[in-house]
């Protein structure tokens, strides 16, 4: 698609990478060209191939593709394919086979989960009798000699041992037979990797993940239509995605086989992805806001508002020892999930369903952590560039507290600073850092009611200059509705280009000083350059002899 859309190729144009296409799908630049492609390639009938091979097709791959393509044509929310994908769906009658399909996927998926449980089990057991040694050898000491290694012969027996299990178990489950060599592979480089491999995932798990991407696309950018129609279809056999995906998450995380709290058991960094995937879709299932979604996560009889709640508050180990990131960035997706939930609610309904089932302070106790967390990875993480702090997550936390807050005296008293007898100096700093930089606006919704929204102020934005603000405040012009807000974007990348222009020479302290009053050299300059004018036109020799 980015080859035709560049007038690069013949209508032959969509070339699938052989990663499975994440590098076209996972792209961020949807330009005007791709949007072109994709209404074109709409035109011709793509979105109702997409339906008619998802429905039809009994094989696998082409199951895949179908999902693929259909991801291809939704990415960047364009509203014209969803329009499209949702009249084929509802006004010629097609929903049912199609979301039937879908749903059988959900139900497959969690069956093969629960299918594999007790291997999970197996692995974390043996995790929990390892000691903090890095050596392989110490799994297999007796006692006396902690540096011992194991003999060749042994390695070797249990080496063929693993594989012959591994054929057996492939056999039963009609899969293909997974690489145990991990095995020999960490002994014979011991101390210098200690971690061992997750199974990978069986097709019927992995292929929940783009499924569950193509379900986020059909809802993006708030497409009510869509977001009530996942949920309910009027056809004589309903089927309930929104419920079922958060079914999914329940299966996935361990609740359904009885491992709630023990997230460590279950998430690791083969599905760590999918856990997220799934987070992010049923967080667009509910933003917008829709209502009545919000309210069907809320009241479903699993327990899923317990795993997104335990994802926040909980640690998630070993996965969090090794890989710090992905758990910030589900902590993230998990809080960001339950203040869609809560979103544009004037009831305290959701609210106090999410309260009664934590306690209050836990979300202070692990704001506090993700602020202390932020001062020891700070190294590693300038390192990395854009990957996401821990002092971000626990802002997104904070807001959520916040929010909270407002249905819970409790919660509300331990938001303040200086709350209590034994003050807390840790916590005290990590709270007034996020009310510092934390702001709120009123917004007006279509049906005239008044909300609150809170949001994050970014560190950068310290580095705007008053001269800034009160030229945007003063200048910005308004549109025909009386707003400011489009001319306000116009001028964002003039904005942020100067704060980190600010933020550059922070360092040299004469600099940053004079850059800070740009406007009043401005002005000295204005009036230098008058003064210069004036003198000139009144002291120059005009009629004088010889200067004509």
């Amino acid at each position: 698609m980015l080859e035709a859309g560049s007038g690069n190729s013949s209508s032959g144009g969509f070339v699938k990478p052989s990663s499975g296409g994440s590098a076209l799908l996972d792209s961020d630049k949807s330009g005007s060209g791709m949007v072109e492609i994709q209404c074109l390639l709409d035109k011709v009938g793509a979105t109702e191939l997409v339906i008619d091979l998802i429905v039809n097709t009994k094989n696998d791959r082409v199951f895949e593709e179908s999902i693929l393509l259909g991801i291809a044509l939704l990415k960047g929310g364009n509203t014209q394919i969803q329009n499209s994908f949702y009249n084929q769906l509802y006004k010629q009658k097609n929903s049912e086979k199609f979301f039937k399909v879908l749903y059988d996927r959900l139900r497959l998926a969690q069956q093969e989960i629960r299918s594999t449980v007790s291997v999970n089990m197996f692995d974390f057991s043996c995790r929990k009798r390892e000691d903090e040694s890095s050596f392989c050898s110490t799994r297999f000491r007796k006692g006396k000699d902690s540096s011992l290694y194991m003999r060749e012969d042994m390695r070797g027996q249990l080496k063929e041992a693993s594989s012959a299990t591994s054929k057996a178990i492939s056999s039963y489950r009609n899969e293909p037979d997974p690489d145990l060599d991990f095995l020999g592979q960490s002994c014979e480089t011991a101390g210098a990797d200690e971690l061992e491999e997750e199974p990978e995932m069986s097709w019927p798990i992995a292929i929940m993940k783009p499924v569950l991407r193509y379900l986020q696309l059909l809802c993006e950018n708030h497409n009510s239509d869509l977001q009530n129609f996942l949920r309910h279809q009027h056809n004589k056999t309903n089927y309930n995605l929104v419920c079922e995906t958060l079914q999914f998450l329940d299966c996935i995380c361990g609740s359904t086989t009885g491992g709630l709290g023990l997230l460590g058991l279950y998430i690791n960094e083969n599905n760590v992805d999918l856990v997220r995937q799934t987070l992010e879709t049923i967080t667009e299932y509910c933003q917008g806001p829709c209502h009545e979604n919000q309210t069907s996560i809320a009241k479903h009889e699993s327990n899923g508002i317990d795993i997104i709640i335990a994802l926040i508050v909980n640690s998630i180990n070993p996965l969090g020892e090794n890989r710090l990131d992905l758990v910030l960035d589900l902590k993230n997706n998990a809080s960001k999930l339950l203040l869609a939930i809560m979103e544009s609610r004037h009831d305290s309904e959701n609210a106090e369903k999410i309260l009664y089932k934590m306690r209050p302070t836990e979300l202070v106790d692990v704001m506090k952590e993700a602020y202390a967390q932020d001062f020891e990875a700070e190294e590693d993480m300038d390192s990395v560039g854009e990957q996401i702090k821990p002092r971000d997550v626990g802002h997104n936390i904070y807001i959520l507290a916040h929010q909270l807050a407002r249905h819970n005296k409790i919660l509300q008293q331990s938001l303040r600073p200086s709350f209590g007898v034994g003050l807390d100096n840790d916590k005290d700093e990590a709270l007034q850092y996020y009310a510092k930089h934390t702001a709120q606006i009123e917004i007006v919704r279509h049906d005239r009611s008044m909300e609150q929204i809170v949001f994050p102020v970014p560190n950068i934005c310290e580095y705007l200059t008053e001269e800034s603000k009160n030229r945007v405040f003063t200048t910005t012009e308004r549109d025909d509705q009386g707003s400011k807000v489009n001319d306000f974007f116009q001028q964002f990348d003039n904005l942020y280009n100067e704060m980190r222009w600010q933020k550059k020479i922070r360092k040299n302290t004469a600099l940053f000083w004079f850059s800070r009053h740009i406007s009043l050299w401005w002005s000295i300059s204005f009036y230098l350059a008058c003064v210069l004018n004036l003198t000139v036109g009144a002291f120059y020799p005009f009629g004088d002899d010889g200067d004509e």
